[in-house]
């Protein structure tokens, strides 16, 4: 996420003249200064700007409290941005990320937390200011700028060697999420990834590169829980992540999917659901996503045979998952089977036929609430 170095925002700044930027230096709270600059191609109306402006001194003060309280300066935070950047270079993360940055600039646990809600903060400011913008004002802010948008030439080689992968056995995709986005208004993941973000939650941002990993967060106006694709074409395969569920009722599934097979809803072959009370294992494909009985369910028309049918298409198994903290997933599917290993240790195993659909060709990360990813590699096993 581009806060990593605690700027408050990275929208280019164009369309405001130059009376505007020198009015909001002389009038407005020196928390919404740079904030104001950074938006200006959204070409706020003074109504907004004083709402930001309101806003900011409120921002600004509930800052001075954690910073009094914890004893943290600007140049602890500014230190702290450094070392993260430092540390993250040489593959360090969570709480061992955490233990260098505080030894290497002598924060306490205290500062650090603290550290942590400056920016908790100011990033609240900035998504307050964007619900303000009507959506003319936020298509008028730069699309993604980075480059995370590959050439033609670039997806085919991607094709091709995802293609020879998924023929001989191995790696086909990895992503450890390690790079930062341009703006903060849409969804901007990169690497090949996909969203549903523009069809479901009316463009509004869902998925978040920050720290080093992936935030999925549903968003209030979405009608469908966020999806996040990313293409995996294997017949056998595996995939392996870093996940964290923060609070009890947040779950994470991994939808493996084939648009090209017509006879399902959406491509749905099978999948799995992290919860933190369980986990289940699902085969889509002759199950609640086949053509006939999603037809039925909503012609109202299922009999109790056909709902019988249904209950052994699914598998559920009790599974304590710790919120807050990271765990290791593996997910693997071979010939008919479906196996789940959480943090080294198989929660269970589910064997039906669809699983062993063919060609699985699309990877789907589904998130009804909210969920944590990183680390994400996508294997071939060899047939």
């Amino acid at each position: 996420m581009i806060t990593k170095n605690l700027v408050c925002c990275a929208v280019l700044v164009s369309c405001l003249s130059l009376t505007q930027i020198v009015r909001a230096q002389e009038e407005n709270h020196p928390a919404t200064r740079h904030l104001l600059k950074n938006m200006a191609a959204a070409q706020l109306t003074d109504d907004q700007t004083a709402q930001i402006n309101e806003q900011a001194k409120a921002t600004a003060e509930k800052i001075g409290e954690v910073r009094e309280a914890s004893g943290l300066t600007f140049k602890m935070i500014k230190k702290r941005t450094a070392a993260l950047k430092k540390f993250r270079k040489t593959g360090l993360k969570g709480q061992e990320l955490t233990d260098a940055v505080k030894e290497e600039i002598g924060l306490t646990q205290e500062q650090f937390d603290a550290a942590v809600e400056v920016e908790a903060h100011r990033r609240s400011l900035k998504e307050f200011a964007i619900e303000l913008l009507t959506d003319q004002q936020k298509n008028a802010l730069p699309k993604m700028s980075n480059g995370t948008n590959a050439s033609k030439g670039q997806k085919k080689m991607a094709e091709n060697t995802t293609a020879a992968s998924a023929q001989t056995g191995g790696l086909i995709f990895e992503d450890d999420f390690e790079r930062s986005e341009s703006q903060e208004v849409k969804d901007e993941i990169g690497n090949g990834w996909k969203s549903n973000s523009e069809s479901r939650a009316k463009g509004n941002k869902q998925v978040d590169l920050r720290d080093g990993a992936m935030h999925i967060t549903m968003h209030a106006e979405a009608d469908h829980a966020v999806s996040v694709t990313h293409p995996a074409e294997f017949t056998n395969g595996k995939v392996t992540l870093r996940f964290m569920l923060k609070n009890e009722g947040d779950s994470l599934g991994l939808n493996f999917a084939d648009l090209k097979f017509k006879e399902v809803h959406a491509g749905h072959l099978c999948m799995t659901k992290i919860g933190t009370k369980n986990v289940q294992i699902d085969d889509l494909k002759t199950g609640r996503m086949a053509n006939a009985s999603r037809a039925a369910r909503k012609a109202g028309t299922e009999t109790e045979e056909m709902k019988k049918a249904l209950k052994a298409k699914t598998k559920r198994f009790p599974n304590e998952l710790t919120t807050g903290s990271w765990h290791d997933l593996e997910v693997r599917i071979e010939g008919q089977t479906m196996i789940v290993a959480i943090d080294s240790q198989e929660v269970g195993s589910f064997t039906s036929e669809g699983i062993a659909h063919p060609t699985k060709r699309t990877l789907r990360v589904a998130v009804p609430k909210s969920a944590v990813v990183d680390d994400v590699k996508i294997y071939s096993l060899a047939n």
